[in-house]
């Protein structure tokens, strides 16, 4: 590998962006830049650092890939490389000429602090698939001017979020790191009764599909998702009862419920008591204090 940076693109190369200035809601995702290519010809991008994160799925056709003190690895159809910000890399055409490929640069924050610290190249033809589909659709919508765009844009670039964080879940490095990512969403919860927490906030906050979450919640917790924000909720509940002289009704309002109504009911399913009755109860088990 040269020890310089080059980028060698033919006129006969076709690629589309979608950049921050396009979309706007890129940044809140942290997304620098995405893209589809059909490369033919001749296409060189040799780089000593990237300074993001790329995700980049083959579609078609094939790329060669060279990494500092490996053998060349061929990119085919259905192969979906991971290539960290600080890695040194160089890909080309193959010998065919021919590669269109999708793909995205991820700025290197927190929001992808879970990115695989070393290259990976795996074979996954329906995630590659569901991806390009997603910046397909992206890429209609961003030149589009209709009443609902922003909605549906929104929408795919949660998709394209939750896409992205499945796989980079999904590697073998990181299993362990998927299990904190679990009890790291657990204990937002519960430092955030307040907040609904429906399915869908919980997907985006964890980077799984509702299957995944619910079976990982079943596995770990024996409960599912909805159960276990309602038994955090009901036990935070519980603790102000005991060990303050706030009104129900605040409680009840503390834990994200309005309805003086269901919140009884709910408490009385997973305490087994009236919020009054529990209060009672327990009312010697802590002294009693007044939140400010």
């Amino acid at each position: 590998m040269t020890k310089h940076d080059s980028i060698v693109i033919s006129t006969q190369c076709r690629e589309r962006f979608l950049d921050q200035h396009q979309l706007p809601i890129f940044s809140h995702w942290c997304i620098f830049l995405a893209g589809l290519s059909e490369l033919h010809h001749q296409y060189i991008i040799s780089k000593q650092k990237m300074g993001y994160h790329v995700v980049l799925a083959t579609l078609e056709g094939s790329g060669i890939l060279s990494l500092p003190g490996k053998p060349k690895q061929v990119m085919q159809q259905g192969d979906m490389l991971l290539l960290p910000a600080d890695c040194e890399f160089r890909y080309e055409l193959n010998e065919k000429k021919y590669w269109q490929t999708a793909w995205l640069m991820l700025e290197p924050t927190k929001t992808w602090q879970h990115f695989p610290s070393t290259a990976t190249l795996n074979k996954d033809t329906k995630w590659n698939q569901s991806f390009a589909r997603v910046l397909q659709e992206l890429n209609i919508e961003s030149v589009e001017s209709t009443c609902d765009k922003d909605e549906m844009v929104k929408l795919l670039c949660e998709q394209l979020y939750l896409l992205v964080g499945r796989q980079i879940h999904s590697q073998p490095g990181n299993k362990k790191v998927a299990t904190q990512r679990l009890k790291q969403l657990v204990n937002e919860i519960e430092m955030s009764p307040s907040k609904p927490w429906s399915l869908d906030d919980m997907c985006r906050y964890s980077h799984y599909s509702r299957a995944q979450l619910t079976r990982l919640f079943n596995q770990h917790f024996a409960q599912s998702p909805s159960r276990k924000v309602i038994h955090i909720k009901m036990h935070y509940a519980a603790l102000m009862l005991r060990t303050t002289s706030l009104p129900i009704k605040q409680i009840a309002h503390m834990v994200g419920i309005d309805n003086a109504y269901n919140f009884s009911s709910r408490f009385k399913q997973s305490m087994a008591l009236a919020p009054s009755v529990y209060r009672l109860k327990n009312a010697d088990r802590a002294p009693s204090r007044h939140l400010a």
